[in-house]
């Protein structure tokens, strides 16, 4: 049943047409009164023509058997222009039976290419059947007052023939729905049974309540572009028992629960509430109790309440408040349990059933803990829920930011007494099974379905959606993982590659000096202690040359090579007596992994080989004041150039010898802002905020940048990225962001691909935008300090950042 009815409602989603016909009540007398649902169409040809065009319907193929719609094909005789009643209904051995309803007799009933058939002339009282077996199939017509009806169930057709027979058309309120409906239009008339079944298959992800819906419900089913909608009503009879009606009076308000809901939800259910004790008058009618709401219990300053899916198993209460402050309040006493990137998570009192005023809109749960996000309080059995919720919605990759939920939610009245939700993405299965299955990574028809109910008094509009399809990405950015440190971050967060498998893996320092290597999962993978803090990168090289990676950086007092194992790599460490003013810096001239290794000390610098050993022919004498940044290796026009600032304001800029290449003419302000290639020049920013461009003559030009504030960069040959105060300069594009305390921008390349990246730690919101300054899709993203990008192979990237002060999350791109 439950196969049948989800099949059914995708199916007719193709089906409308213009053509107008008089409601003819000869035609529902002959409705069986058991009918599940009723389909009333103007064009019974073409209806039937979109179980073999539309895709959707292959997928969703469970309306008819393929013995009924064959059935139904021969008796229609394959012409589009007539109008039919079909009335679906099930035996006590839960076999589909149909009525086929019509007044135009088809011209060419019987299909001549038909090999093996037979009719046979059977009477019933004063009644002619005929039964026909076409191959396989077998079926009865017959004809009362000039309308033809056929069925697959000759004791079906016998009780539809019977002289006083009513069927359907006794109900009153039946008849009150039916004659409604637009004539012109395919619809669908479903009873309570079906329609229940209908709402619990669609939406099996959702924990819903249990509770019986209406008596009679219509639908009217209209496409475009792919985008369905689906528009009626639901009646009942007074004083009926059902979901719906608990809404009555209540008022309506806009449901706004997908503003938090995590894109990866199964999805949602919200209904909403102008008038809370009018909802629980109601309620209290339902469940034949009485009590009287507190005047001062917060849910009176509430407007939304329902329940988020995360997934089978994972159910999420909320509510939504009008007056925050005064709701948080009276929800005293408010207990901090702990907080999770910057937002508080509080433990429920002991005593505090928050949901009980709602039984049975929302199920009993054991409740610990609970947020605030903007107006909403969302409540969890554990933490860990709560914060895939607040990761998801700091990251915007909430239900609300996806274009296929916008999409689908157009079809829908801007404010409901109930709103039901399914995200289907990543969870498809066929409506034959209950289960759900694997995805085979085609894209589901339909990424979201969705029904809405606005209730008045004794009734409700009906407006359901189905969103377009191919309007959503399953490449898109997103957290991969979540690593919590023993201790807060000493480092960056590094990306590496795991040269055995290709996979990437993150290695960090905490405050301890203990070092860390993770897999792109989360998982350690080993950890090791340090003697000292890791002074600037993590770099990899392939010492050996043989594929085979190592891990290479400096602290104060020694120059260190660790194996992917952790292990170090004779003959390093390097240890030293004077300090370590600067960061190693890496040389690999030719890109030939012939590496040179070079570390600063004081005014000093020192060159070794992959052997540990000092490089010959680097002969540099020391300079008159210290080095104020690690060495930086440039290639400009085919040449080498090992670029050297000191305190002084001078700029050596040395041969691969170490002796002095290019003679700067005049000393630089110079700021922490590194040098960098671009377009034939060496480039910085100064101490006064301005652009410096060094010739390869010497020739220093000083440019005003028109910016105040703190002013940082980055470029490489082709692209000059510069940021100051909320103005983002990518070469001749600027981007103007919030206000905020932006790191430096850092340029990235993949393929033949540019990166930008700038992080708000005010707001700890990442930023990563391409050449032509547009952000990427799904940034911001939530991130506390520069970036790190790497490329892991078939157009996959991930990043790098910290969250917390002990948390290093990993994205993909």
């Amino acid at each position: 049943m439950k196969d049948l009815l989800a099949g059914l409602i995708l199916f007719l989603t193709f089906l409308s047409c213009k053509t107008e016909r008089e409601y003819n009540p000869e035609l529902i007398h002959l409705i069986p009164s058991n009918s599940l649902y009723i389909i009333d169409t103007p064009e019974i040809g073409k209806f039937l023509d979109q179980t073999d065009t539309i895709d959707i319907f292959q997928k969703y193929s469970s309306f008819f058997t393929s013995d009924i719609n064959k059935q139904l094909r021969v008796l229609t005789g394959f012409e589009n222009d007539k109008a039919a009643i079909i009335a679906i209904n099930q035996d006590e051995g839960e076999n589909l039976n149909y009525v086929y309803i019509t007044k135009e007799f088809p011209a060419n009933f019987i299909i001549d290419s038909v090999k093996n058939k037979s009719l046979e002339t059977l009477t019933y009282k004063n009644f002619v059947i005929q039964k026909y077996v076409l191959e396989e199939l077998t079926f009865f017509k017959g004809e009362k007052h000039g309308v033809f009806i056929a069925s697959n169930s000759r004791q079906q057709l016998e009780q539809i023939l019977e002289k006083d027979y009513k069927g359907v058309s006794a109900d009153t309120d039946f008849i009150k729905v039916y004659s409604a409906i637009d004539k012109g239009k395919t619809s669908i008339i479903l009873n309570s049974t079906a329609f229940n079944d209908l709402i619990t298959h669609s939406f099996r992800n959702i924990a819903l309540p249990q509770m019986q819906p209406a008596t009679w419900n219509v639908l009217e089913i209209s496409s475009s572009n792919n985008a369905v909608s689906l528009n009626g009503i639901s009646t009942w009879k007074e004083g009926e028992k059902n979901l719906i009606s608990l809404f009555r009076n209540a008022g309506t308000q806009v449901n706004e629960i997908a503003k938090i809901t995590p894109a990866e939800a199964h999805g949602f259910y919200s209904f909403t509430y102008l008038n809370i004790e009018t909802l629980y008058g109601n309620l209290n009618s339902y469940r034949e109790s009485t009590g009287d709401m507190p005047p001062d219990h917060f849910l009176h300053y509430t407007a939304e309440a329902g329940l988020i899916s995360l997934d089978s198993e994972k159910k999420l209460p909320f509510l939504r408040a009008t007056d925050p402050e005064l709701a948080k309040e009276l929800l005293l006493p408010i207990n901090e349990s702990n907080s999770f990137r910057g937002i508080s998570i509080y433990t429920t009192p002991d005593n505090l059933n928050v949901f009980e005023y709602f039984t049975p809109l929302i199920p009993v749960l054991d409740l610990s803990y609970y947020i605030w996000i903007e107006d909403f309080i969302v409540f969890a059995e554990n933490s860990g829920d709560l914060e895939q919720v607040v990761s998801s919605y700091l990251n915007n990759m909430t239900l609300g930011n996806q274009e296929y939920y916008t999409a689908a939610m157009e079809n829908l009245a801007a404010a409901s007494s109930l709103l039901i939700v399914s995200n289907n993405i990543g969870k498809v299965s066929s409506p034959r099974s209950t289960k759900s299955q694997p995805d085979n990574g085609s894209n589901p028809p339909y990424p979201v379905i969705s029904f809405q109910f606005v209730v008045e008094n004794n009734y409700s509009h009906i407006h359901g959606a189905f969103g377009l399809s191919g309007k959503y990405s399953r490449d898109i950015t997103g957290q991969i993982a979540s690593i919590n440190l023993e201790e807060s971050l000493a480092t960056l967060a590094f990306p590496v590659k795991n040269h055995n498998n290709n996979q990437a893996e993150i290695i960090v320092q905490d405050i301890s000096n203990i070092l860390y290597l993770y897999s792109a999962a989360g998982s350690l993978i080993w950890k090791k202690q340090l003697s000292h803090q890791i002074t600037g990168e993590i770099t990899q090289v392939d010492l050996l040359k043989n594929g085979n990676l190592q891990y290479v950086f400096s602290t104060p007092y020694a120059l260190h090579v660790l194996d992917r194992k952790g292990n170090p790599v004779k003959p390093f460490p390097l240890d030293f007596k004077e300090e370590i003013t600067q960061p190693v810096s890496i040389f690999d001239y030719d890109n030939n992994r012939t590496y040179r290794f070079v570390l600063t000390q004081g005014n000093n610098i020192l060159m070794y080989d992959a052997r540990g050993r000092a490089v010959r022919g680097f002969d540099f004498d020391k300079v008159s004041s210290d080095i104020i940044q690690p060495p930086n290796h440039i290639r400009l026009n085919n040449k080498d150039y090992i670029l050297v600032p000191e305190s002084s304001g001078k700029l050596n800029i040395l041969s691969r010898q170490g002796k002095s290449r290019i003679e700067v003419k005049k000393e630089i302000a110079f700021s922490a802002s590194p040098w960098f290639p671009h377009k034939g020049n060496f480039v910085s920013i100064s101490s006064d905020g301005k652009l410096v461009k060094v010739s390869e003559n010497g020739n220093v030009t000083v440019e005003p940048l028109g910016e105040n504030g703190n002013i940082r960069m980055a470029a490489n040959v082709k692209v000059l990225a510069i940021m100051a105060d909320n103005t983002l300069r990518i070469n001749d594009r600027a981007v103007n962001l919030d206000y905020g305390l932006y790191t430096a921008p850092v340029i990235f390349t993949s393929g033949n691909k540019t990166y930008i990246s700038i992080t708000d730690t005010q707001a700890q919101r990442i930023y990563v935008f391409d050449e032509n300054a547009n952000l990427l899709p799904g940034f911001p993203l939530f991130g506390n300090s520069e970036i790190r990008l790497m490329n892991t192979g078939n157009n996959s990237i991930i990043f790098s950042v910290q969250g917390d002060d002990n948390e290093v999350i990993i994205y993909k791109l």
